[in-house]
């Protein structure tokens, strides 16, 4: 056995209480925390630390980013699981990273979900099928391609600015 889902509450402070409610639930969760090596009994972890969650989702197989299926929250970054080569789905309220979610919707580097019930199914459909996670990886790849460097231009343009070059 090994961990099969990773929830990251938003507030790690949060995620005592999230594991509380999933206990009442009837759902097991261990806090990261907690974690202890060598041990194989976890399925679902609650993030509760900092720092972590960039480099948690190279171990990944599929991503829903949270947060973009509440319009209070807006969504969260997604490249972080771009980045790792991670396929992501995310839902329709996605305000903080608009321009970046539409660019990968057009090539179809993202998938946009609307309830709970569709991010159920489509994870599912994608660790069922390889070939789909690996289209969209690519997809996305050609959307982060294209974004590096973004850095070294705005810094050009500042000294170009600064300058007056």
């Amino acid at each position: 056995k090994m961990v099969k889902l990773l929830i990251a509450p938003r507030d790690i402070a949060q995620a005592p209480i999230w594991k509380k409610e999933l206990a009442d639930a009837g759902i097991e969760a261990f806090l990261r925390s907690d974690f202890k090596k060598g041990t194989s009994e976890y399925r679902l972890c609650l993030l509760d630390t900092l720092g972590e969650l960039a480099r948690l989702y190279a171990l990944g197989t599929t991503a829903f980013i949270g947060g973009s299926l509440d319009p209070h929250v807006g969504g969260h970054n997604p490249i972080e699981a771009l980045h790792w080569d991670v396929p992501v789905l995310m839902g329709p309220h996605i305000r903080n990273f608009a321009d970046l979610v539409e660019e990968l919707r057009l090539v179809q580097g993202i998938g946009l979900v609307h309830s709970p019930e569709e991010v159920e199914r489509r994870l599912r459909e994608l660790i069922a099928d390889p070939a789909a996670r690996e289209g969209m990886i690519r997809a996305g790849r050609t959307v982060l391609e294209k974004g590096k460097g973004a850095l070294d231009r705005s810094m050009d343009l500042l000294k170009e600015m600064a300058l007056g070059e």
